[in-house]
């Protein structure tokens, strides 16, 4: 009797064949980057094998050079690795891009920046393919930290959510002793958010306090 496993190698269209492989080596770079717009591949080295299409799979081994993966394809019957194989890949996402310059602590508005496909499997674009924002719900309420220049991909590292509170802004310190309080007028140290620690400057003796903002221009310091 014909051994099963054997039985399932025979011949196929060709067309069908690279068609579900090059759909399975998308899927797996897909899931490598879940927020790839599109995937395109090209393949460098045919496995060599002809097995029906629904038989296999495919699993990445790793990357062999730039925009480039080797992977295997594996009898789902019996489990081995039936072929190896490389395919070179170029991978699109959404950027958000500076469609003007944006100044230090300037907001970011929907004029600041337009989503644009970019090729982020080479180049400059794949160095910052990790931090580009691609959701322009996460430039909702946020500045900028830093100058982004005119068509500059605008990252994660680049913007941060607006501030409750900023540096100089005038506060009222709240003191607290078990249960004694006493308020006091005093001054910002630095940018915070509330329920986060900041440092204040007490305006009558000049101390600085580590306290929580609770409100906003509210600071309790636990004494």
């Amino acid at each position: 009797m014909m051994n099963k496993s054997i039985a399932l190698i025979f011949l196929i269209c060709p067309v069908c064949f690279a068609d579900s492989m090059s759909d399975q080596v998308k899927h797996e770079l897909q899931k490598r980057n879940p927020d790839a717009s599109k995937i395109e591949i090209n393949f460098v080295q045919d496995p060599g094998i002809k097995v029906s299409a629904d038989q296999f799979k495919v699993s990445i081994v790793e990357d062999v050079g730039p925009s480039e993966v080797e992977f295997r394809v594996i009898d789902k019957v019996i489990g081995n690795t039936i072929g190896i194989a490389r395919a070179k890949y170029s991978i699109w996402k959404k950027a958000a891009v500076a469609k003007k310059r944006i100044l230090p602590g300037e907001k970011i508005s929907s004029e600041s920046f337009l989503l644009e496909e970019v090729l982020v499997s080479q180049g400059m674009a794949r160095e910052f393919r990790g931090v580009m924002i691609s959701d322009s719900e996460l430039l909702h309420e946020v500045e900028s930290r830093q100058t982004i220049l005119e068509n500059q991909y605008i990252t994660t590292t680049a913007v941060r959510r607006i501030p409750d509170v900023r540096k100089g802004d005038g506060v009222t310190i709240k003191l607290s002793s078990g249960e004694v309080q006493l308020s006091t007028p005093g001054i910002a140290e630095e940018a915070s958010y509330l329920n986060n620690t900041i440092h204040v400057l007490s305006i009558k003796s000049k101390k600085v306090l580590v306290g929580t903002l609770i409100d906003r221009n509210l600071v309790e310091v636990k004494l």
